[in-house]
């Protein structure tokens, strides 16, 4: 833990005081603590019906290494960020998991990571894609996010059920999936948050909820914000039910 104050004065026999009185100085926690909630939604397909959503793992990535004793100011990024380095966690497993939610919890230093270019929710963890369809690095993993912003990579089973057409009737759908989720406080993603904010402070605590409505679709919240996440992929194996 940490913290500060000004206007100290220091006697000849080593006296703190503040304005003639004892000091008292306010210490804060160095690092932040993240809860995320994994929870079934309703498809906004037409014709689908989420079943069930089994978790296998979740991994933090690109960590900070340090951090200052003193807060960074607002809107200011660790100078020695890049010198002292990034690391990704371990895969992990769910701590809990009930029949609606699952869910998983981790403390980190702060990253204080922010872009100036997105304008909707979906672009934080776009990814650009080739023409065959595999992800273009060639300046980086992401399209607009930065690449030293701290992400979630949440793997698991989707299983739903799809009614086609009446030829083939109901099918059960089961697909393996990853979600990409980047950190940070963006607000009320569904009517005009601020997406550009990929910052995670110290002492404080975020509280993620992820609900899975389909494959390819996942809403976030942080607090009241919601939207349709584009970092979602999957493989789909069907079978009539």
């Amino acid at each position: 833990m940490s913290g500060y104050v000004d206007g100290i004065t220091i006697s000849d026999r080593g006296e703190i005081t503040q304005n003639g009185n004892d000091v008292t100085i306010p210490l804060v926690r160095l690092d932040a603590k993240v809860t995320v909630n994994v929870a079934i939604g309703t498809s906004n397909a037409t014709g689908q019906q989420m079943k069930s959503f089994v978790p296998e793992s979740w991994q933090v990535m690109r960590l900070p290494k340090g951090t200052y004793v003193l807060p960074i100011t607002e809107g200011g990024k660790l100078e020695d960020a890049d010198e002292l380095g990034y690391f990704d966690s371990e895969t992990q497993y769910f701590e809990s998991n009930t029949s609606d939610v699952s869910s998983f919890s981790f403390y980190m230093l702060e990253n204080m990571e922010d872009t100036n270019n997105i304008t909707s929710y979906n672009q934080r963890d776009l990814r650009s894609k080739n023409s065959d369809g595999s992800y273009d690095t060639t300046n980086g993993k992401w399209e607009y996010a930065s690449e030293d912003a701290t992400y979630l990579v949440i793997k698991g089973k989707v299983q739903m059920s799809v009614d086609s057409d009446v030829a083939t009737g109901s099918q059960f759908i089961e697909a393996d999936v990853t979600y990409y989720v980047h950190l940070g406080n963006f607000g009320n993603s569904n009517s005009g948050g601020d997406y550009n904010d990929f910052t995670i402070k110290r002492n404080t605590h975020y509280t993620y909820t992820i609900t899975i409505k389909g494959v390819n679709s996942i809403e976030t919240e942080v607090e009241t914000g919601v939207e349709n996440q584009s970092g979602a992929v999957g493989d789909i194996y069907k079978s009539t039910e």
